[in-house]
């Protein structure tokens, strides 16, 4: 056979084709009838059998788009996407079989390519005139883009193992292996599309992270879906040949690809909680682990730059305010930076913490009340601040210190100018670190030395227990060195020292009392005075020391009482006698005197024995009242018992306001003083939970509201605004106030609602205007 003759049966074939489409082959006589087999033997020479192949496979499809896909586009655009996909998937295979094998005849496989090329086209190609997608596209796109859910959802609730195994197996959906066969699984848009579906699902799934829970770690189960459920789609929908590295290079990159935007999808998630993770630290520690894994296995810095950001703004936003507490700063401050430390590798610590907290460390040091804040966090003893847990740990661990050793110069460079401690700061706690870092240790221990005076001169009278002291103390020595803190050592041996000498001095009274033995308890009823003497160099000046109950310095120079002066003199000549070297000097401005006053008892109607402990200074206003108004017959004038005093009646006038009315009454506004014949008593009041309105609570009556609105007055006019907690405190010591703190809120409220109180911007309590 002639290759013209070839040509000619190739034609006839075509036409057969064309008429009766390709199917029609598989029956052997119309080959038979055409010679084909023949001519196709003669034309699978170059260069004939390139071009014969092309041929037959560019006539082929024509006819099969005529018919196969238009009935395909056809069903798709009617809502059978199934249906449609699966004839579409039989009339392909059973076409390219027959294509193919004509092509290997032909000695021109590679020709066969151009045939799935042409499908591919024909269904997701747009116009390239008009930009019009083809028929039925939007839909299988649609159609597939459900089914993609399904899929997820069903590999997620048949098992990891189960799933993979299928896999494995070469067993596949059967639409995704439609899609495999029809080659349109390699296409840019099915890919997007798939990565759109993995994406939304990860996504969906990261949405649905609790945000109010951060005591459980869930990185790790998120991971494990990932690995069950997108990796396993990732796979069926790629469909890797084992042998095909090029494919299983893709299907890693996808893996992890999805990786990191779970990754980055979760930390950012948390990072949107920082505030609340901080606020529950330590026991938020399970979310920042997860934090901290995100940050490990990202492969960039975005979740890393977005943490700096985030928490920067949310510091600067939050607390960068005026009416925001220093407490509240340091409280925030603290847990920022014990979240970051979990959060940062050590040797990252240094400049990602202070890239964060740089700001609002500079805030804090400008605040006037900044060291107080950071002394009162190290040194309260309710063990509830991380910084005072932190001094607490890391003074147990016994670590011993090269008082040597000087800052590091990464935090010297951070942060220059501010003075160094004796301690090597990497040996210190986190927290501690970074607050020495910015704060004077020197204005530190200042600070500290005036709380520690506070606490030891505020403690009660023959009371010398310097337990809780000698503790924290400890601990600071750990942090500061025992060079800076060698005054504070002294104060505390002062007090204790004290204590010796109050009981040497109580046993020399008795032994000079009579030469009757008395018990130890009459003796001590017989002294009943307690020394606290101080060293005159190692204590701070005690004018911020204020006794218990004054709301303001008291001076250093008056004429106490002659029944106080005339003990007060005794118990210096008994010092004398201990310590002949030593001269003892009164400090005025401190020290409590415990007063016993006949008091008429308002709901009984009879007089009780009731104490006050005052202040030495008051205690002699009163003394000094109580005489003059039993010299003249009447109330004391203000101005007599400021000249018995040696003060001006000014210095008086601000100071009496917290003994009016429990200890002493007026009439005038402070002209005359007399002292208060009447007591009130709280320990039989009841506070029944009634309604708020304008009767007065159960149990009081109105005598008794009367004196307690007086004495709230007395106390607000003095100290203009105070919270429901300080005033509670006052009433319980100077009104014998029983009830609790809620009861005190409630009768306050009374008062409110009555227009007698009055509650500012700040919820404190007030005098009404005018």
């Amino acid at each position: 056979m002639e290759e013209d003759e070839a040509f000619a049966n190739l034609v006839g074939v075509l036409q057969v084709v064309k008429s009766d489409g390709v199917s029609a082959f598989q029956y052997p006589d119309v080959a038979v009838k055409y010679r084909f087999n023949e001519s196709l033997a003669v034309l699978s020479k170059p260069p004939l059998n390139v071009a014969a192949a092309e041929l037959l496979v560019r006539k082929v499809f024509e006819v099969f788009a005529d018919t196969t896909i238009v009935e395909y586009q056809r069903d798709m655009c009617s809502g059978r996407e199934s249906l449609a996909l699966r004839h579409l998937h039989e009339r392909y295979q059973q076409t390219f079989a027959i294509i193919s094998d004509w092509c290997g005849r032909l000695n021109s496989e590679e020709s066969v390519a151009l045939f799935t090329v042409s499908l591919r086209c024909h269904l997701l190609q747009p116009d390239l005139l008009t930009d019009e997608s083809p028929p039925g596209k939007k839909e299988l796109l649609s159609f597939l883009e459900l089914h993609g859910h399904r899929v997820l959802k069903s590999i997620e609730e048949a098992g990891s193992a189960h799933s993979f195994t299928r896999v494995v197996d070469g067993s596949c959906d059967e639409v995704l292996q439609e899609l495999h066969d029809l080659t349109l699984s390699s296409t840019s848009d099915i890919k997007a599309l798939w990565k759109s579906v993995l994406v939304n699902c990860t996504l969906d799934r990261i949405a649905s992270l609790d945000d109010d829970d951060f005591t459980v770690a869930r990185i790790q189960s998120y991971m494990q879906w990932k690995d069950d459920v997108v990796d396993v789609f990732v796979r069926m929908a790629l469909s890797p040949d084992p042998d095909d590295s090029e494919q299983r290079s893709e299907v890693n990159r996808w893996c992890k690809d999805l990786e990191q935007l779970l990754l980055v999808s979760y930390g950012q998630k948390r990072i949107a909680s920082f505030w609340d993770v901080v606020v529950e630290y330590p026991d938020s520690t399970p979310t920042l682990q997860d934090l901290r894994f995100c940050l490990q296995r990202c492969t960039d810095d975005t979740l890393r730059n977005g943490l700096i950001k985030t928490v920067k703004w949310m510091l600067v936003s939050r607390l960068h305010r005026a009416g925001t507490r220093t407490e509240d700063i340091l409280a925030i401050l603290i847990g920022t930076i014990h979240s970051l430390c979990v959060l940062v590798p050590k040797n990252d610590q240094s400049s990602m913490i202070f890239t964060i907290v740089g700001d609002t460390l500079e805030h804090l040091k400008k605040r006037k009340d900044c060291v107080s804040a950071v002394v009162q966090a190290m040194t309260q003893p309710s063990g509830d601040s991380t910084l005072n847990i932190d001094l607490r740990n890391y003074a147990s661990t016994g670590s011993a210190l090269d008082n040597g050793d000087s800052f590091e110069g990464v935090w010297d460079a951070t942060l220059p100018g501010t003075e160094q401690s004796s301690l090597s700061l990497h040996e210190k706690p986190d927290v501690l670190r970074v607050l020495l870092a910015t704060i004077s240790v020197n204005s530190l221990v200042e600070e500290y030395r005036q709380v520690l005076a506070s606490q030891l001169l505020g403690k009660p009278m023959h009371n010398f227990d310097t337990s809780a002291e000698e503790e924290v103390l400890e601990r600071l020595k750990c942090a500061f060195g025992e060079d800076v803190l060698a005054p504070c050592v002294v104060m505390i041996r002062d007090i204790q020292a004290s204590r010796r000498y109050t009981q040497q001095l109580g046993e020399m009274h008795e032994g000079r009392a009579t030469s009757d033995k008395t018990s130890s308890v009459e003796s001590r009823r017989d002294w009943p005075l307690s020394l606290d003497v101080l060293s005159t160099t190692s204590w701070p000046k005690l004018s911020s020391c204020l006794p218990a109950g004054e709301t303001q310095p008291i001076p250093d120079k008056y004429n106490p009482h002659p029944e106080l002066a005339s003990a007060m003199d005794d118990a210096k000549e008994g010092y004398k006698r201990l310590k002949a070297n030593q001269r003892l000097e009164w400090v005025l401005s401190h020290g409590n005197v415990t007063l016993e006053l006949q008091q008429k008892e308002v709901s009984a109607s009879r007089f009780v024995a009731v104490t006050y402990d005052l202040s030495l200074f008051s205690a002699s206003i009163v003394l000094y009242v109580r005489d003059i108004s039993a010299e003249v017959d009447a109330p004391a004038p203000l101005v007599a018992v400021a000249e018995r005093m040696g003060v001006k009646p000014q210095v008086l006038q601000q100071r009496i306001s917290h003994l009016i009315p429990s200890v002493l009454l007026s009439a005038d506004d402070n002209k005359t003083l007399s002292v208060q014949t009447n007591y009130v008593s709280t320990s039989n009041f009841t506070f029944d939970d009634a309604e708020e309105g304008e009767e007065q609570p159960a149990g009081l009556s109105p005598d008794q509201m009367n004196m307690l609105l007086s004495m709230l007055k007395a106390m607000l006019k003095a100290r203009e605004a105070c919270g429901a907690s300080d005033i509670f405190n006052s009433m319980k010591m100077f009104g014998q106030f029983q009830g609790s703190i809620d009861d005190m809120r409630r009768l306050l409220q009374i008062f409110v609602a009555q227009g007698k109180l009055a509650v500012n911007e700040a919820k404190l309590y007030t005098l009404p205007k005018g």
